[in-house]
């Protein structure tokens, strides 16, 4: 079963099955916002801690089903090896005891890491142990906007820094936040803040103008959606 080909083909089967798995989870961190929040995602850290582990988790199940695959096929052809087929099982199922069930808690645990935006103001959760913080729009006091694309580093991010100087990145999903963009600058329109903007030269062409836009002096000038 270890064979460097059943490894590659779990690993290259893994990789649809974590995209699927994270983009429902990220979908699923709604039910911890407010009813009318419009915007949402994982934290940088919480986002990272929540997907890689999915690796580790769909792992053995991939290798399991590429066990049956081959046994499926041994049988069919005459040439089964029933004893293989049970062996091989069980080291799957001690990879997935030792393995993947504390890559799924450690991911589950990343889970509730989360921001919530809405009209009224913004939430923020960093880890599982930790209180949410509340905050309202004038609680910000600058933005900083970051295009980095550069080898290895693929960054794109809208923080808000606030008063108490954390700072909230809403753009960790880029879609949903350039839907939400117009609503953001509604809420920020009235709040007097500093914008910082780092490799402009380097964003993406649908977020350059986003990110080089000051919300508090922007007032009857929204992007074109």
């Amino acid at each position: 079963l270890m064979q460097p080909w059943t490894i590659m083909c779990a690993i290259v089967l893994s990789v649809p099955t974590i995209v699927i798995a994270n983009s429902w989870l990220v979908d699923t961190q709604r039910i911890f916002c407010e009813g009318d929040a419009y915007l949402w995602g994982p934290t940088q850290l919480g986002h990272v801690f929540l997907t890689v582990p999915l690796l580790l988790v769909a792992f053995p199940i991939n290798l399991m089903l590429i066990n049956c695959a081959e046994a499926g096929i041994r049988l069919v052809a005459g040439n089964s090896d029933r004893r293989g087929f049970i062996n091989s099982s069980r080291l799957v199922a001690q990879i997935a005891l030792w393995v993947s069930v504390p890559a799924l808690l450690l991911s589950l645990c990343a889970f509730p890491s989360r921001y919530c935006v809405s009209p009224s103001g913004i939430s923020f959760r960093t880890a599982i142990w930790s209180r949410d913080s509340q905050y309202h729009w004038e609680d910000v006091k600058g933005v900083a906007t970051e295009c980095l694309h550069r080898g290895r580093a693929q960054t794109d991010s809208y923080e808000l820094v606030m008063m108490d100087d954390a700072r909230i990145n809403l753009a960790e999903r880029k879609p949903e936040f350039i839907k939400a963009y117009p609503r953001i600058l509604d809420s920020l329109q009235r709040v007097p803040l500093v914008l910082k903007s780092r490799g402009l030269d380097m964003c993406p062409s649908d977020l350059r103008r986003l990110f080089s836009v000051n919300p508090g002096q922007s007032r009857g000038s929204h992007p074109s959606r």
